[in-house]
């Protein structure tokens, strides 16, 4: 039989009079509609007593926030890019004491305003192996550093895959030019590889403004990824959906990784553990591209990586030409560095590279030691220094100065993790 349903209208009650006019019975009916019983029972129940459904009509305690609401949906009409009802709800709660569930604000909002549409189509795109990374910030994390209760707010800078979705994270007290192209180098290094192309997000050391629809990149910034042959394709102002991959990677570690029961001997460890953090969720999360998990995605990602370049061009977070003193040091930074002691009363040019301290004299490298962030008021030795001088030494002095000048970082770092335990 073929039911006329121009004789009833489009509702459930409409529906469900159409196939009572062929005879079927509660129980077929409701199997037929996919629901139970007493959903036909209680709706035949109000056709008969001719009344609506009162959940309908009920009403919402949303109502009390109807002046709020209909102006924020005011402002949003007309707009290219309208916010979502998050946005409305977060600012109902923060400034409108708001203890409603976001479920009830949603059914409030789509039912007196139907004609409020704010999500739009897109198409979901995912790049080859290799070929995308997207960098951002997550910002003043406080960590505690050398010994409990001494926290520091930290910088993590973040280099997410858009293909396998894997989060290469470093630490950063700061966030200047050199220091960031700086974060580059060391997550360029922890992939074992470059990409082809990056998308970083819209800041100052990357981006200086956008002209006519147009990014004119940081100088500095352009001509470090120019050097490592990465093309560059920067994020638009105010679109975190143009790295919506990084921002989430961003979300899953630092809502998941608590800081708060852990003291850090110095940068390196932190960034270690926080590595072995990310691996472990990394076996959780899944890739889209693959359907494997994040990790086993990146580690075949790895090989379409580009090759690292044997020198990376040389950031330098600060220099300074300073003179040798009589002892054979000379002052950089709050410490002491020995150098030959043949330039003693000469100048040095002294450079800080982010992982490193570089001494040159008239073009010529003569001393690299690793850059120690807490170390103030050090005297670094230097093995080759001692062995060339030209003051006379004993025996013993001398074997003891080399023992010292060789295990000097490692003196460091052992009192670096006594403390920290």
């Amino acid at each position: 039989m073929v039911l006329k349903y121009e004789k009833y209208d489009a509702s459930w009650s409409g529906l469900i009079m159409a196939f009572k006019s062929i005879g079927l019975s509660n129980r077929e009916l409701a199997r037929r509609l996919g629901v139970s019983e007493g959903t036909i029972r209680y709706r035949m129940k109000k056709l008969a007593e001719k009344k609506t459904d009162g959940r309908k009509t009920r009403y919402s305690a949303v109502c009390g926030y109807e002046e709020i609401i209909e102006g924020w949906i005011q402002s949003q009409r007309g707009k290219t890019h309208s916010k979502t009802l998050k946005s409305l709800y977060m600012m109902l709660k923060e400034f409108h004491k708001y203890e409603l569930s976001y479920d009830a604000l949603r059914r409030y909002v789509r039912k007196r305003y139907p004609e409020y549409k704010n999500s739009r189509r897109y198409i979901r795109v995912i790049t080859p192996p290799g070929v995308l990374g997207q960098t951002d910030w997550k910002e003043e994390v406080e960590v505690q550093m050398l010994r409990p209760g001494r926290w520091v707010k930290m910088n993590f800078f973040v280099l997410s895959s858009r293909f396998s979705t894997y989060p290469l994270v470093v630490a950063s007290e700061r966030k200047d030019q050199a220091n960031y192209e700086n974060c580059h180098e060391r997550v360029f290094k922890r992939a074992g590889g470059l990409f082809e192309y990056l998308r970083p997000d819209c800041v100052p050391t990357a981006v200086v403004t956008w002209r006519n629809g147009k990014a004119v990149i940081n100088e500095s910034y352009e001509n470090y990824l120019k050097k490592l042959n990465i093309k560059l394709v920067p994020s638009r102002p105010r679109m975190p959906t143009d790295k919506g991959g990084v921002e989430k990677r961003i979300q899953d570690i630092f809502n998941r990784v608590d800081f708060s029961q852990i003291v850090f001997g110095d940068i390196l460890e932190l960034e270690s553990w926080l590595e072995e953090q990310i691996r472990e969720l990394a076996k959780e999360w899944r890739c889209s591209a693959t359907g494997l998990s994040v990790l086993e995605s990146f580690e075949y990602e790895k090989k379409y990586l580009r090759e690292l370049p044997e020198d990376f061009p040389q950031v330098v977070v600060k220099e300074r030409r300073g003179k040798v003193r009589n002892d054979g040091t000379v002052w950089f930074m709050g410490n002491y560095y020995q150098v030959p002691q043949e330039l003693t009363g000469k100048a040095v040019l002294c450079m800080h590279t982010g992982d490193e301290i570089v001494i040159y004299h008239e073009g010529r490298e003569i001393v690299r030691k690793p850059y120690l962030p807490l170390a103030k008021g050090m005297v670094f030795l230097d093995e080759g220094s001692i062995e060339e001088s030209q003051t006379k030494l004993s025996g013993y002095v001398k074997s003891w100065a080399l023992e010292a000048a060789s295990r000097q970082i490692e003196y460091y770092e052992e009192i670096l993790q006594g403390a920290g335990k």
